[in-house]
């Protein structure tokens, strides 16, 4: 009887041994789901942030261009002696400050070649001054870049 029972004792603590390291390997398994579940949670977090920060500025952009369209013509108007241009001022700094907040860069070079990816060709105008080609002329409206996001390419006139 005593042989029986060590040889019972002995399967048993084997037996045990195999359910507590299964017991382990499932907490681990558990454990390292969580921490790829917070990881994902937090890429998608910002991922979330960023999409709805550019949708946001997509949004502004056309007031900003309202205000600086308003403010020059009230500029040839009033010559700058109207509170309301004053204010609209401010609004405008204010817009763009957010901006410069959250990177967000002004597209409004018109040194550089025509660029595709910035730029969309409006007008094109026969080259009287022999400048080369896809040069900038005129930007119409401005264009606006987040990171590597483009919010509005610039609106140009370029050289044919």
């Amino acid at each position: 009887m005593n042989i029986k029972k060590k040889e019972f004792l002995i399967n048993f603590k084997k037996k045990f041994n195999k359910i507590k390291k299964k017991r382990k390997e499932i907490n681990l398994r558990m454990q390292a789901k969580l921490e790829n579940t917070k990881k994902k949670i937090i890429i998608q977090q910002k991922t979330i942030k960023t999409q709805n920060i550019e949708k946001f500025f997509k949004k502004i952009i056309p007031i900003i261009d309202y205000l600086e369209d308003s403010i020059s013509y009230l500029k040839k108007i009033y010559n700058f002696k109207n509170n309301t241009i004053k204010g609209l001022i401010l609004i405008l700094k204010n817009l763009h400050n957010n901006f410069k907040k959250y990177n967000i860069i002004v597209i409004n070079n018109k040194k550089i070649n025509l660029d595709k990816k910035k730029h969309k060709n409006i007008i094109n105008i026969k080259n009287k001054e022999n400048n080369s080609t896809n040069k900038i002329k005129k930007i119409i409206k401005k264009g606006y870049i987040r990171k590597n996001t483009i919010l509005r390419k610039a609106y140009i006139e370029t050289y044919k």
